[in-house]
């Protein structure tokens, strides 16, 4: 008998609410289980992933959807951050930004983003990434 596959777990860091009802609604869409959390800004999400004060309880997403530019620490600093934490180096992270410029895209990479996609992403295409994330990391090891 087949086990169903565990929903994924994402975590959303953005500090633009109509994109995160966007991104929230593209996994809605999506036809595979999954569980979207939720950071406005990189401090959040380094105590979100880290487990610290209110976040202890909360489950280590599978990936994470993180945001370039953004208030208190943006995402090149959860990435070089990250980069000292040896239980979260293997995170896949797809960096989202509004910048295509190539210097941005190759730091994102070399800091440890798996992917960069530039903003703004259309609700279709959103739903498109939200299944091809859900069938790339969709299998999470335990």
């Amino acid at each position: 008998m087949a086990h169903p596959t565990p929903p994924l777990r994402v975590l959303l860091v953005d500090d633009n609410e109509d994109d995160t009802l966007l991104i929230r609604e593209a996994f809605r869409a999506a036809k595979r289980a999954n569980e979207v959390w939720t950071a406005r800004d990189g401090l959040e999400a380094i105590a979100f992933l880290t487990r610290a004060g209110e976040h202890a309880d909360k489950p280590r997403p599978d990936v994470v959807l993180l945001d370039l530019n953004m208030p208190r620490l943006n995402g090149f600093g959860v990435l070089e951050a990250l980069r000292d934490q040896p239980d979260l180096a293997g995170l896949p992270i797809v960096m989202m930004s509004t910048s295509d410029h190539k210097d941005e895209v190759d730091q994102a990479l070399a800091l440890g983003a798996r992917e960069y996609l530039q903003k703004p992403i259309g609700f279709d295409r959103l739903c498109e990434m939200a299944a091809a994330i859900l069938d790339r990391w969709g299998c999470p090891d335990g």
